[in-house]
């Protein structure tokens, strides 16, 4: 997708000026609210990815990913090189947490129509770990496209009818396309979307399995 330009460029510029100063300013919603809020649907949840690593990636086998050098190597005796991975994979303990919030997005039966990831393994990686509805890659959440405007965009259209949306991205993406600089690895930002976009709760990757525990049966 072509940057946006002109008038609609502006536009959103206004719209995400004000959603920054919400961010800091407008009363939130958490705990039993937040989540019966989300049960009833019509949020975007805007995450950015949970924390990664190529140390992460080089533990899994390298760059190529599969079964490495299951099969035994060279013959002679000496086993090949793993590549040296080109990208981060999530954390292991990143991984466990994640379970933790598809947990309680089950438990508490929160609906989710769409889900959207960056290009990156760290992002598709994060929304696989949140198996709930099916998974599309777009270019425009990726690094490269910071300050799109897509983002944004995004956040002026309303879910499907009685369902969530979630965007997994990077930070460099919410700062320059939302003007939120301080959103933790792994955090969510939950988001009321229209022609008025509000943030109305966020959550730290670890608050979900803490909500899950306090509100669960």
């Amino acid at each position: 997708m072509n940057k946006l330009t002109g008038s609609i460029r502006i536009g959103l510029a206004i719209l995400l000026a004000g959603l920054a100063a919400q961010s800091a300013q407008a009363q939130r919603i958490a705990g039993e609210e937040l989540i019966s809020a989300l049960q009833d649907g019509g949020y975007v949840l805007v995450m950015r990815h949970a924390p990664a690593s190529l140390e992460a990636a080089r533990n899994r086998g390298g760059g190529g990913g599969g079964f490495g050098n299951f099969g035994g190597g060279r013959r002679g005796g000496g086993q090949a090189a793993r590549p040296e991975p080109t990208e981060e994979a999530l954390e292991a303990q990143s991984v466990q947490m994640l379970i933790g919030m598809r947990h309680a997005i089950w438990t508490f039966d929160i609906p989710i129509g769409a889900i959207y990831a960056s290009p990156a393994q760290r992002t598709r990686e994060h929304a696989d770990e949140v198996p709930f509805a099916d998974i599309s890659i777009m270019s425009e959440l990726g690094l490269e496209s910071a300050g799109s405007g897509w983002l944004a965009n995004k956040l002026t259209e309303t879910p499907m009818a009685d369902s969530n949306t979630i965007i997994v991205t990077h930070s460099t993406n919410i700062q320059n396309d939302l003007d939120i600089a301080n959103v933790s690895e792994g955090e969510t930002l939950i988001v009321r979307p229209g022609g008025d976009p509000t943030i109305v709760g966020r959550l730290g990757l670890r608050e979900w399995s803490v909500l899950a525990i306090e509100l669960g049966d």
